[in-house]
């Protein structure tokens, strides 16, 4: 590995890497010849990998790398990868700390929306005195948004995704080539849910303290109807498509990261339910704090652990999933930074068109009709979105 670029790694990333190299195979995955053979050979050279990487990290150079991310090195690094993933072209160095800042200021909104959506939720008056952290834990943990089984929480996402359906495919015509289908995980080792190749992988093995009932809507919009799922399928069969961003993805990432997120605020259920708003504003936070710690670990040259303390202000999910949320942005510079960018692009460019912010007109009839032409064009750079709708982006907004 070049001397300069292995700066980048430390024994910390070294070995939290190796220790998540452990494949276990779910039951049905050796169903098959083919499928057999592959899993086998995928567990033998996951298991070979491992051994390197272990043997590796005994080298004593990799203890003297610092923690840090790319603060280390020239800032045209970050600025490169910044670009990259939100796809918005002359961003300079120097611009970093006024990023941040616009970030912060819409962690600060969602902050403040989240006191008062708890406030409303919560029957105890003493608890509505308590900082908001203390609101959002005791909010988030209500014994009525657990689950009592796993498959009380299948059932959930599919009465979801097949309500949502209804309402985009067969209600608003929007062009639908292949049907949403739902893979049930219970593997550790996965995140809780992900779309791929018209499949909605839901990971149900943190059922009983890891996923609550008012995360549905928003998971299910963002990874299938009218989000992921939705964008790509129609994508996928489009003349429009470009292949170029199809073998580059990182190209469209805010694109498709903006667009999920943006088809969070499509759905009927927040203007009913508290709870469907209080899940909304939590994941909202997530993608916005990420563009901050970003900032923090690849241009302030903060530590992971110091961004860790940080995040527990504004995360109320496990110490383990916040400290692999912040590797996974160490070891992936840029990168997470395009789902909050992305958002406010498409925020921003109705707004200009249609004069509209408040999330209960996003589904208007003109609006709708938009959206139809903007995914049918398939996904493209951030910047080539806002120049076809006569806008240049800034993050003084």
């Amino acid at each position: 590995m070049d001397s300069e670029a292995a700066r980048f790694y430390n024994k910390i990333l070294l070995d939290k890497f190796a220790n998540n190299l452990d494949f276990v195979p779910l039951p049905g995955d050796y169903q098959g010849t083919e499928y057999g053979t592959y899993f086998e050979l995928f567990s033998n050279e996951t298991a070979r990998l491992k051994a390197y990487i272990i043997n590796l990290a005994k080298d004593s150079k990799w203890i003297e790398h610092p923690e840090q991310g790319l603060s280390q090195f020239d800032p045209s690094i970050y600025q490169f990868t910044f670009e990259h993933y939100s796809s918005l072209a002359s961003i300079s160095t120097d611009e970093f700390p006024k990023i941040k800042q616009w970030a912060q200021k819409h962690l600060d909104y969602l902050m403040e929306e989240v006191n008062q959506t708890t406030n409303r939720l919560l029957t105890d008056p003493r608890d509505k005195e308590k900082s908001i952290y203390e609101k959002m834990i005791i909010i988030g943990k209500h014994p009525s948004q657990q689950w009592s089984s796993k498959e009380e929480m299948i059932e959930a996402h599919e009465t979801s995704l097949a309500k949502y359906r209804q309402i985009f495919i067969d209600k608003y015509n929007f062009k639908e080539f292949n049907s949403p289908g739902i893979v049930i995980l219970n593997n550790p080792m996965l995140t809780g849910g992900y779309y791929y190749k018209d499949k909605f992988y839901l990971n149900v093995y943190n059922w009983i303290d890891g996923t609550f009932k008012y995360e549905v809507e928003s998971l299910t919009l963002h990874e299938t109807i009218p989000g992921h799922h939705m964008q790509l399928d129609i994508s996928y069969h489009s003349p429009h498509r470009n292949y170029l961003a199809a073998i580059d993805s990182p190209l469209c990432n805010g694109f498709i990261e903006g667009w999920g997120l943006f088809s969070e605020h499509l759905g009927d259920m927040l203007f009913e339910d508290e709870w469907a708003y209080f899940g909304y504003l939590q994941a909202n936070i997530l993608r916005t704090f990420r563009v901050i710690a970003d900032i923090l670990l690849h241009v302030e040259g903060q530590t992971p652990s110091q961004v860790i303390e940080l995040a527990k202000q504004y995360l109320t999910t496990n110490e383990e999933s916040i400290t692999a949320e912040i590797y996974r942005y160490r070891v992936l510079p840029g990168q997470a930074c395009g789902y909050k960018i992305g958002l406010e692009v498409f925020k921003r460019i109705v707004k200009h068109k249609f004069n509209v912010d408040q999330m209960k007109d996003l589904v208007r009839s003109d609006l709708l009709e938009w959206y139809k032409d903007v995914l049918w064009k398939a996904e493209r750079p951030l910047d080539l979105l806002l120049r076809e709708n006569g806008l240049q982006w800034s993050f003084d907004e």
